[in-house]
Parts: structure tokens; sequence; C-alpha cells
């Protein structure tokens, strides 16, 4: 086997063939985010305790989660509404932690800059900072 035959993990391109045909596309899907999902398990926990001790309704704290994105922001909105905080300061104060998203898609912009715009927007969708 010559060596440009190994990908970085060492496994040789038949053994990754094996694996995809017997766990197919979902499974091999899964076992790819899991490094990046597992992380984030603990803290949606936290975003969920928060939203519920925060007496919010169920909807909107899905909404909350659809809509911001990120759950550092909506842990901020939460906490900036129930401290007494109005709805613009949690709403300004949303938008500032979410700010430095725009940082990340200025950095990737070269990348699909031949990208149709409604494409680019739903590849916002899945960026994430794991931190």
């Amino acid at each position: 086997m010559d060596p440009e035959d190994v990908p970085a993990g060492g496994r040789s391109m038949s053994a990754v063939s094996v694996v995809d045909r017997r766990v197919g596309a979902a499974g091999q899907a899964v076992r790819d985010v899991a490094p990046l999902a597992l992380p984030i398990a603990p803290f949606a926990m936290a975003v969920g305790a928060a939203t519920a001790a925060a007496d919010i309704s169920l909807v909107a704290g899905w909404l909350g989660a659809a809509i911001l994105l990120a759950g550092s922001a909506q842990l901020v909105l939460t906490e900036t509404l129930v401290s007494g905080g109005g709805l613009f300061a949690a709403a300004g104060a949303a938008i500032l932690v979410n700010a430095r998203f725009a940082m990340y898609s200025a950095g990737f912009a070269h990348w699909f800059a031949e990208v149709p715009r409604w494409k680019r927007l739903l590849l916002a969708i899945p960026l994430v900072d794991q931190q």
C-alpha cells in the first residue's frame, strides 16, 4: 500500500470503505459529528435549566434556540430579562454576543464567494464556535 493511500487517521481507504458500508451514511454522519456534538450536551442542559428556571414557555425557549442560534446569546437574553432588564437591553446584549459570528463569516467569505446568497444563508446556520 502506498503511503498516500492512508488518510490522516491512519486507516487504509479500504478499511474506511468497509466501515462506511457497515454503518451507512447516517451512521457515518453521527460518528463524524459526535466529537463536536457531545460537548454541547451539558451546555444545552444548562440553557434548558436557565430557561425553565426563568419560567419561560417551552415554545419561547425552542424559538429562542432557533432564532438566536447560539446558547450563549440565549443565556444572556434570558438572564437579562429575568434580572429585570428591558427587552431592548436583553436583545442588544444578545446581538452583541452573536456579533462574533460576523467575524467568523468574514473569515470564511473568500471560500464561499461564488456560492449563491440563499445557500450562504443556509450555511450560516451550522456555524458554531467550539471553545
